[in-house]
Protein backbone atom coordinates (compact mmCIF):
# COMPACT_ATOMS: atom_id res chain seq x y z
CA UNK A 1 0.00 0.00 0.00
CA UNK A 2 1.70 3.54 -0.81
CA UNK A 3 2.15 6.37 2.12
CA UNK A 4 1.60 9.50 1.64
CA UNK A 5 2.50 12.52 3.54
CA UNK A 6 0.38 15.22 3.90
CA UNK A 7 1.24 19.14 4.85
CA UNK A 8 -0.76 21.18 6.65
CA UNK A 9 0.75 25.06 7.01
CA UNK A 10 -1.72 26.61 9.65
CA UNK A 11 -1.67 30.56 10.71
CA UNK A 12 -4.63 31.81 11.92
CA UNK A 13 -6.92 29.09 10.20
CA UNK A 14 -7.40 26.86 13.26
CA UNK A 15 -11.67 27.30 12.41
CA UNK A 16 -10.56 25.14 9.34
CA UNK A 17 -8.53 22.16 10.66
CA UNK A 18 -10.83 19.70 11.97
CA UNK A 19 -12.46 19.46 8.48
CA UNK A 20 -9.33 19.53 7.03
CA UNK A 21 -8.07 16.53 8.68
CA UNK A 22 -11.26 14.82 8.97
CA UNK A 23 -10.79 14.95 5.16
CA UNK A 24 -7.13 13.50 5.14
CA UNK A 25 -7.56 10.48 7.48
CA UNK A 26 -11.20 9.64 5.51
CA UNK A 27 -9.34 8.93 2.16
CA UNK A 28 -9.16 5.29 1.69
CA UNK A 29 -6.23 3.10 -0.57
CA UNK A 30 -3.39 4.48 1.03
CA UNK A 31 -1.83 4.82 3.90
CA UNK A 32 -1.57 8.41 5.25
CA UNK A 33 0.02 11.05 7.62
CA UNK A 34 -0.61 14.12 8.07
CA UNK A 35 1.42 16.80 9.53
CA UNK A 36 -0.27 20.37 10.82
CA UNK A 37 2.30 23.19 11.07
CA UNK A 38 0.73 25.67 13.16
CA UNK A 39 3.01 29.07 12.65
CA UNK A 40 2.83 30.97 15.68
CA UNK A 41 -1.04 31.32 15.32
CA UNK A 42 -2.92 33.42 17.79
CA UNK A 43 -6.61 32.08 17.34
CA UNK A 44 -6.00 29.03 18.94
CA UNK A 45 -4.65 26.55 16.33
CA UNK A 46 -2.37 25.08 18.60
CA UNK A 47 -4.72 23.83 20.48
CA UNK A 48 -7.00 22.99 17.95
CA UNK A 49 -4.14 21.15 16.06
CA UNK A 50 -2.66 19.42 19.47
CA UNK A 51 -6.61 17.89 19.84
CA UNK A 52 -6.49 16.19 16.59
CA UNK A 53 -2.95 14.78 16.69
CA UNK A 54 -4.49 13.27 20.10
CA UNK A 55 -7.44 11.25 18.64
CA UNK A 56 -5.20 10.30 16.01
CA UNK A 57 -1.65 8.56 15.49
CA UNK A 58 -1.32 9.63 12.12
CA UNK A 59 -1.63 13.23 13.06
CA UNK A 60 1.08 15.11 14.31
CA UNK A 61 2.00 18.39 14.99
CA UNK A 62 4.72 21.17 14.66
CA UNK A 63 4.42 24.69 16.49
CA UNK A 64 6.42 27.17 15.60
CA UNK A 65 7.02 30.04 18.00
CA UNK A 66 7.59 32.92 16.07
CA UNK A 67 5.48 33.59 12.34
CA UNK A 68 8.52 31.50 10.30
CA UNK A 69 6.74 32.64 6.75
CA UNK A 70 5.34 30.39 4.15
CA UNK A 71 8.82 28.71 3.10
CA UNK A 72 9.92 27.90 6.62
CA UNK A 73 7.47 25.60 7.10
Amino acid sequence: MATVDILVPCYQYGRYLPECIDSIVSQGGVELRALIIVNASTDGSAEVATRLASRDPRVSVIKHKQNEGAVNS
